[in-house]
C-alpha cells in the first residue's frame, strides 16, 4: 500500500510540540493544519523517495518516484481533505514541470484524488498531461473527448491507451484521432467499439497495414469491416511503384477488381447467416455485387451468397428468393433477374449456373473446391459455346480466365500442401 508521508519536524520550526511519528515525521493532521507556504514536501513510496519542491528557492532536487502512487487516508475530516487539495491546487501552478510531473505520477491512479486538480494536469504540458490522461479514473469522458478535439497526437495516443474507453470516447477518437492514436485505439482490447466505430477507422486508415492488422486481430470486427479491409489491401498493392510501373492501368485494376472478388467470396464461405446477410448488403451499397462477382460466386458453389445477393439485389424476401431460384428456368426467375438489375446477357449464364450446380449435386461427385470449379466451369463452356453475341463472347471469356485461375489455384495449394507434408 502506498502511504502519505510528510518533511521531517524541523521543517516546521513553529511547531515544536506538535505530534511526530515514530519516524520522526508530523502526523497527518498536523499537516493539514500547517501553513501551505511550505518550502517541501516529501513522499515515500515504500521505498521509493519523490521529492516536490515547493514556492522555495532550491530547485535542485530531483524526482526519484518510481511508482510515486498518492494515497488519500479515508478517515481524514472533510476540511481537512480539502486542506489537502487547497495545498495540491496550489503546487499546480509550480514553474517547474517536474514538480508537476511528480504529482501527476503520484495522483494518476488514485480514484479519491480531487477531480479538479487532475482536470488541472490534463491540460498542462503534454509530458505532464500524458501521465493523467493514461490513467487517472476521475476523468469524465466529455472531459476525455473535449481535450482529443484541442490536443496534439501524444494527447490523443495517452487517451486511447486507456485501460477502459467507453463507446462515445471511442467514436471521437475514431473520427477526430490521428493515425497513431487510432492504432493504439485498434490494439487496446479494452476499447469498447461498435461496428460503426471499427467501420469509421477502417475508412479512414484502412491503407495502414498496422491498423488492418489490429482490427483484423479484434474478434468483435463484423465480416462488413474485414471486406472492406481486403479493398483496402488491393489498394496498397496496386499502389506501389514496382507494380504501376509494369502492367498497364486498366490490367491493373481488372487484376485488384477479380483478386478482391476471390478474398470476398472466400471470407464468405463459413460465415453465419446475420454475417452473409450484413455482407451482401455492404457489397450492395458499395456497388461491388458485379454480375463478375456473382457469376465467380456460383462458379465456386457458395450459392449461399449468390442467393442473399439477389435478395439484397431485389429487395424481395429470402424465402420467395430461395423459390424463384429453384426453378432457375421459369419466367419467375428471369423476373427477378430484371428486378435484381442484373444484364439481361448474365440471365443465361445465372439459369444455366444453377442447373449445373443442381447437376453436379444430384451427381455427388467427391472432390476438393477446386476439382468442383473444374467441373462446374467445363460444364458452363460447353453450354455457351454456341452463343455469338459480343457482350456473351466477353463473358464467356470472363468464365474461361476463371478455369485457368482455379487450375493455377490447384496447383499452388497442392504444392503447399506438399511442402507442409515434408
Amino acid at each position: 500500500m502506498q502511504i502519505m508521508r510528510f518533511a521531517p519536524a524541523q521543517l516546521f520550526p513553529d511547531r515544536g510540540k506538535q505530534k511526530v511519528t515514530q519516524h520522526g515525521e508530523p502526523s497527518v493532521n498536523c499537516l493539514m493544519r500547517s501553513s501551505l507556504s511550505l518550502s517541501s514536501v516529501e513522499y515515500w513510496s515504500h521505498n521509493d523517495c519523490c521529492t516536490i519542491s515547493g514556492m522555495g528557492r532550491n530547485r535542485s532536487h530531483r524526482p526519484k518516484s518510481r511508482s510515486g502512487q498518492f494515497f488519500f487516508y479515508s478517515d481524514l475530516p472533510a476540511a481537512e481533505l480539502e486542506a489537502a487539495e487547497a495545498a495540491m491546487t496550489v503546487m499546480l501552478d509550480d514553474p517547474s514541470i517536474r514538480v508537476r510531473k511528480s504529482m501527476a505520477e503520484a495522483l494518476c491512479r488514485d480514484p479519491k484524488s480531487p477531480n479538479l486538480v487532475i482536470l488541472s494536469l490534463a491540460h498542462d504540458q503534454v509530458d505532464v498531461a500524458e501521465i493523467v490522461l493514461r490513467a487517472s479514473p476521475v476523468l469524465y469522458d466529455e472531459d476525455l473527448i473535449d481535450i482529443a478535439a484541442t490536443s496534439p497526437g501524444r494527447i490523443q495516443v495517452a487517451i486511447a491507451s486507456r485501460p477502459w474507453v467507453a463507446a462515445p470516447l471511442s467514436a471521437a477518437l475514431a473520427e477526430i484521432g490521428c493515425l497513431e492514436c487510432c492504432r493504439t485505439l485498434c490494439e487496446n482490447f479494452g476499447a469498447e467499439m461498435t461496428v460503426t466505430i471499427l467501420r469509421r477507422i477502417a475508412e479512414r486508415f484502412g491503407d495502414d497495414s498496422i491498423v488492418r492488422k489490429a482490427l483484423c486481430d479484434r474478434h468483435d470486427c463484423p465480416i462488413d469491416v474485414r471486406q472492406t479491409l481486403v479493398g483496402k489491401v488491393g489498394e496498397a498493392l496496386g499502389g506501389l511503384a514496382l507494380i504501376k510501373g509494369t502492367i498497364a492501368d486498366d490490367r491493373l485494376a481488372t487484376i485488384m477488381r477479380e483478386a478482391c472478388d476471390k478474398a470476398t467470396i472466400a471470407l464468405s464461405d463459413s460465415v453465419t447467416e446475420p454475417d452473409l446477410e450484413a455482407l451482401a448488403e455492404h457489397l450492395r451499397v458499395t456497388g461491388q455485387l458485379t454480375p463478375s462477382l456473382l457469376l465467380r460466386a456460383l462458379c465456386t458453389g457458395n450459392i449461399r451468397l449468390f442467393e442473399q445477393a439477389i435478395v439484397s439485389l431485389s429487395g424481395m424476401p429470402p424465402k420467395r428468393v430461395h423459390s424463384i431460384l429453384a426453378d432457375f428456368g421459369g419466367k419467375p426467375f428471369f423476373a427477378l433477374m430484371e428486378r435484381a438489375g442484373l444484364p439481361t446477357t448474365t440471365w443465361e449464364a445465372f439459369s444455366t449456373g444453377l442447373c449445373i450446380l443442381e447437376q453436379l449435386e444430384h451427381e455427388g461427385n467427391g472432390g476438393d473446391i477446386y476439382q468442383f470449379s473444374r467441373r462446374m466451369l467445363e460444364r458452363m463452356l460447353t453450354f455457351g459455346l454456341d452463343i455469338g453475341d459480343d457482350d456473351v463472347r466477353q463473358l464467356l471469356a470472363l468464365l474461361r480466365r476463371f478455369a485457368a485461375e482455379n487450375a493455377r489455384d490447384a496447383v499452388r495449394d497442392q504444392q503447399m500442401q506438399s511442402r507442409l507434408a515434408a
